[in-house]
């Protein structure tokens, strides 16, 4: 027995198919939407990890968050990463030079 059962309501599963069929949506989104789906209706993990083409650890990770978060789940989450090296007023000045005309005599 899953311990992470998918239960959607109406509105969740109309909201979820809205995401698989719209266009403009990022594919992470659109996989973690194919995932509910296939899982409320009752589809094996193995069976959605062979249709979706994501692992097992996907899917088990889908469904937690799902019970967890609710339709969010479908949200990134921040990622660790590397702090910016330029602070907001060296990103100023990089941007208004950047946009700027060249030097006179400057041949590019």
């Amino acid at each position: 027995m899953k311990k992470y059962l998918v239960d959607l309501t109406a509105d969740e599963r109309a909201a979820l198919q809205a995401v698989v069929r719209r266009g403009k949506t990022s594919a992470r989104k659109v996989t973690r939407a194919r995932i509910l789906l296939r899982a409320a209706r009752g589809a094996t993990d193995a069976r959605i990890v062979s249709a979706v083409g994501v692992g097992s650890a996907t899917v088990e990770r889908t469904r937690r968050r799902f019970v967890a978060e609710g339709l969010e789940a479908l949200d990134e989450r921040p990622r660790p990463g590397a702090r910016t090296r330029l602070s907001d007023k060296a990103e100023a000045r990089l941007v208004a030079e950047a946009c700027s005309q060249a030097p006179e005599g400057r041949w590019y």
